[in-house]
């Protein structure tokens, strides 16, 4: 879980020691749980996408081989 403090934005992802933040003692303490599951569960990429990534590095070194090579 990411804590962040209201009052003074003082962030962590662990728990705040006594409930308290420790910047500037406050009890105005927010959990984001949104932040970390985006964090944590990124979208894998498909066969589409990697073959682009493919063909298009493939392209790349083939014009730096053309133009400093040959």
């Amino acid at each position: 879980m990411a804590y962040r403090c209201l009052d003074c934005s003082n962030q962590s992802s662990k728990k705040f020691p006594a409930g308290r933040c420790p910047a500037c003692d406050s009890y105005n303490i927010k959990s984001d749980h949104r932040g970390l599951l985006y964090e944590k569960e990124k979208p894998k990429k498909t066969m589409a996408e990697i073959f682009i990534m493919a063909v298009l590095w493939a392209l790349l070194i083939a014009g730096i081989v053309d133009r400093y090579v040959i």
